[in-house]
């Protein structure tokens, strides 16, 4: 089963960085597992496995935006990059 939103596939060039962080840093670690927590409960949703209203979905996918954000500035903010943009 592939999961649309998976952060590897929302940031391909980012995959070593990805890795490196997950295993040697718990913050990152934390926020990347709540990130990926809010990511297959809405794919569970809009696969209809697991029913909700429109507002939780909303909800859920707001929360997951503002995750990734934060997921991005701190891999980058760790990884020396400063305030350059990607996506």
């Amino acid at each position: 089963m592939r999961i649309p939103h998976e952060l590897p596939d929302e940031f391909p060039d980012e995959a070593a960085l990805i890795t490196r962080h997950i295993k040697t840093n718990y913050p990152f670690r934390r926020l990347t597992s709540r990130y990926d927590e809010v990511n297959r409960q809405i794919y569970r949703i809009e696969s209809e496995e697991e029913p909700t209203t429109d507002e939780v979905l909303e909800r859920l996918k707001k929360e997951r935006l503002k995750l990734k954000r934060a997921w991005l500035r701190k891999a980058l903010l760790q990884d020396g990059h400063g305030d350059q943009h990607h996506r």
